[in-house]
């Protein structure tokens, strides 16, 4: 899937960007230690590995969280999230999106 963006909406400071930057960054974050303890795990003494495996369920909650709160905060009034319209289910895949910044992108 290519997402198309115009290019003002390519530069920061656009609230809802900055909303946006700030959950792809705490989710990138939250990943990348989970991926870096799960890589070293077999690498680990016990005692060690059951810290790791702690820290990576604390990751893992602290993802969940806020996934939550995305879904949360993307309802309507009734409580209903987009993806749970049947109009939109029904109309099927739209047009390929492309990102474009612009010239010199």
């Amino acid at each position: 899937m290519r997402f198309r963006i115009a290019a003002a909406a390519a530069r920061p400071g656009t609230p809802d960007r900055v909303v946006v930057a700030s959950l792809v960054d705490d989710v990138s974050n939250r990943l990348q230690v989970v991926l870096g303890y799960a890589q070293i795990l077999h690498e680990l003494e016990e005692g060690e590995r059951g810290d790791a495996v702690a820290a990576i369920e604390q990751e893992c909650a602290e993802l969940r969280a806020t996934l939550r709160s995305l879904t949360g905060w993307s309802r309507d009034e009734a409580g209903r999230g987009p993806w749970q319209d049947p109009a939109w289910r029904d109309a099927g895949p739209s047009a390929p999106v492309v990102f474009d910044g612009g010239e010199g992108s």
